[in-house]
């Protein structure tokens, strides 16, 4: 039985935003209160570029890669990558039932992964909610906006 050439497409394009995510997680940005990676705007680009179905098995993929390789269990970003498995969810949910454009499905879509990270964080380190909440969803609000507003921009441009 032969791979049919949109078969081979699919797995070139898993394989490729996998390793697109990994880059992302080294590219450190300066900005205030945090510095930010382009982690959840590589999300963005995946969902955008290649649709729900990639975007879910390179999350995923990325997700196994990670807790066998780099954290060898669980470790306090947990709840954020496990953030990133639902984030074409989060986006869907948003584009269609809240009516949002592209630029604001993919922010709220980036503070859900964000507030899934910060419930998690405050299981983990067992503090309060609202600690986490200062510590893992407040100071990364305008890293998140910029990521949006630059995945939205680009992917328009691109089309």
């Amino acid at each position: 039985m032969l791979i049919s050439a949109s078969s081979f497409s699919k797995v070139y394009e898993v394989i490729f935003s996998i390793a697109l995510l990994e880059l992302s997680s080294h590219f450190l940005i300066p900005s205030w209160p945090v510095c930010f990676n382009l982690e959840t705007f590589a999300l963005s680009f995946i969902l955008l570029k290649y649709g729900p179905l990639v975007l879910n098995s390179a999350a995923l993929s990325y997700l196994l890669v990670c807790f066998s390789f780099k954290f060898m269990g669980v470790s306090p970003t947990f709840g954020y990558l496990m953030g990133y498995c639902l984030y074409a969810r989060f986006f869907n949910v948003f584009k269609s039932a809240f009516k949002f454009n592209n630029l604001f499905a993919i922010y709220f879509s980036n503070l859900a992964v964000c507030l899934f990270g910060t419930i998690f964080l405050s299981y983990y380190m067992n503090i309060a909610l609202v600690s986490a909440f200062k510590l893992g969803f407040l100071p990364f609000l305008v890293g998140e906006a910029i990521k949006a507003f630059s995945a939205s921009y680009f992917f328009n441009k691109n089309k």
